[in-house]
């Protein structure tokens, strides 16, 4: 069983963010990862998806990030739903790789780059912060 392991240097100076910018930067990846069908822009909407993703991840660090998925109750809920159909786009993306691709060995590697970046993204949104929140909750209270 995972743990909560803290360490206290200083209060965060960052404001929590909102679930809207949150929300923003996740909910529209799975439709558009879904809406690439030419190889050739598969590897540009993959590195946009990540770069939002990791952005969304950034957000939701340390207690704003806490703070935040502890104050609306909508949101985890939306994350959640989200992060599952990135991740049913993701293997849909690699079921594609594997059967159907045209793309070049370099591409390919540069795809797959890509992709992984956009899977860790989507594992720590919904595997860390989405759970450590409702951890801190249980152990701290609000």
């Amino acid at each position: 069983m995972c743990g909560i392991i803290a360490i206290v240097r200083r209060a965060s100076d960052r404001r929590p963010p909102e679930a809207a910018e949150i929300t923003a930067l996740v909910t529209p990846w799975a439709q558009a990862l879904r809406a690439v069908v030419d190889d050739d822009q598969l590897l540009g909407a993959l590195r946009l998806a990540g770069d939002d993703l990791l952005a969304a991840n950034q957000l939701l660090l340390g207690v704003p990030g806490v703070v935040c998925l502890l104050a609306s109750r909508e949101l985890p809920a939306a994350l959640f739903s989200a992060v599952g159909a990135i991740t049913e786009a993701i293997n849909e993306i690699e079921s594609h790789l594997e059967n159907r691709s045209t793309l070049s060995s370099t591409a390919l590697e540069h795809v797959n780059a890509a992709l992984v970046r956009v899977k860790d993204a989507t594992w720590a949104i919904e595997r860390d912060r989405l759970r450590t929140a409702p951890a801190v909750d249980a152990l701290a209270g609000r």
